[in-house]
C-alpha cells in the first residue's frame, strides 16, 4: 500500500486531473498554491521518498519474523 500511495503522489501533481479538484472549485484561494510548479513537485517528491521507504521495508530483515529454533530450552518438553 505504501508503493502505491507513493505512486499516486508521484505522478497526480502532474495530470489534467490535478486541476480540476474538489479544493480548487471549493476554495478558489487555493488555486494559485496547488498550481504552482514547487508545491505540485513537493507532492512529487514526498511520493519518492515513500516509494523508496516501501522498498527499504521490503529489503530489511523483519526483526520480530518467527525463527524455527524455540525461544527456551523448556518449550521442547511437553
Amino acid at each position: 500500500m505504501l508503493l502505491e500511495l507513493g505512486a499516486l503522489l508521484l505522478f497526480l501533481p502532474w495530470v489534467n486531473i490535478w486541476e480540476a479538484n474538489y479544493f480548487l472549485n471549493q476554495y478558489p484561494a487555493l488555486r494559485p498554491v496547488l498550481l504552482h510548479p514547487s508545491f505540485r513537485g513537493a507532492v512529487s517528491g514526498l511520493g519518492a521518498l515513500d516509494i523508496l521507504v516501501a522498498i527499504s521495508m521490503v529489503r530489511r530483515p523483519r526483526m520480530d519474523a518467527p525463527t524455527d529454533q524455540p525461544a527456551s530450552p523448556q518449550a521442547n518438553r511437553a
